[in-house]
């Protein structure tokens, strides 16, 4: 997405060529001096010239310099005003005068942002490249928050709104700020468990809506639609094992059998628990 904010009034052609000729002139004149001058050292006639055009007083003044556009690429989830106001760049400020580093830093404070980059185009553009965190899954940490593939608590893109993604939980987890990272191991083996389940290979990403730790040492993945939960151990995420488990599900949805439960914790083997009935192999501990 790309965006462009425009902000003060233009001056006229012939106003605007009045009002620069006579600076320009005197840059031309200096650099004409410093250039040809026979006493002086390149690089130091370069150096007189540079701090000539940043530390005197009329280059601010030039409307030539002054920002007119500042173009936005990369938000996706945030809106330009958001990275406008993150980024607090002061209207009809000279293009000179402005400090990308500092503006990047102000715009990686955003729990929402991981990358950023501002350059300075003259006349008078500035340009932001930013890139999000993407949110992978919901945590209670307080409410209910979005994390991104690292553990990072995100701010919610729409005030009230919680995006439609998988929960992780039975976790402990204190109160947390956006922009905190979770440390969990738990945490970090549902995230690396989500992933897996979104590649195209396993293809089960629409069908995930929970990932629940159980006191037991269990790990129940529960489907959308009324589908069967999975049970896996915690300390195994195998793809092939994932595959295997789509293939069970559409296997049992033609055959018309209502799962309750199918167990990947066994080696070269799903355990299938129809509904209403135990099976000597499942773990029936309920959940915390």
């Amino acid at each position: 997405m790309k965006t462009s904010y425009l902000g003060g009034a233009t001056a006229g052609k012939t106003r605007r060529r009045r009002h620069l000729a006579a600076p320009l002139i005197l840059i031309l004149f200096s650099l004409a001096y410093f250039a040809f001058s026979p006493d002086a050292v390149p690089v130091r006639k370069l150096g007189k010239v540079w701090y000539f055009v940043r530390e005197t007083d009329f280059i601010p003044r030039l409307s030539l310099f002054r920002i007119r556009t500042i173009q936005i690429e990369g938000n996706e989830y945030l809106l330009k005003e958001d990275v406008l106001e993150t980024a607090r760049i002061p209207r009809d400020r000279n293009l000179l005068r402005i400090d990308p580093k500092l503006i990047e830093n102000r715009l990686l404070s955003h729990p929402r942002i991981r990358y950023a980059n501002v350059r300075r185009v003259p006349p008078g553009t500035i340009r932001i490249a930013v890139r999000e965190r993407r949110p992978v899954a919901l945590i209670q940490c307080g409410k209910l928050n979005e994390v991104d593939a690292d553990g990072v608590v995100l701010s919610s893109a729409v005030s009230g709104v919680v995006a439609d993604l998988p929960i992780v939980s039975g976790i402990q987890v204190g109160k947390m700020r956006p922009g905190q990272r979770v440390q969990s191991d738990q945490l970090r083996f549902a995230i690396h468990l989500i992933s897996e389940l979104m590649t195209p290979e396993v293809g089960l990403s629409k069908t995930i809506s929970e990932v629940r730790f159980s006191s037991s040492g269990a790990v129940y993945l529960y489907m959308t639609g009324g589908c069967a939960k999975a049970v896996l151990s915690k300390d195994d995420v195998e793809r092939g094992k994932l595959v295997g488990l789509r293939l069970v599900m559409s296997d049992l949805r033609k055959k018309g059998i209502d799962a309750e439960s199918i167990d990947l914790r066994f080696s070269n083997q799903f355990v299938v628990t129809k509904r209403g009935e135990a099976s000597p192999h499942f773990d029936n501990t309920v959940p915390d």
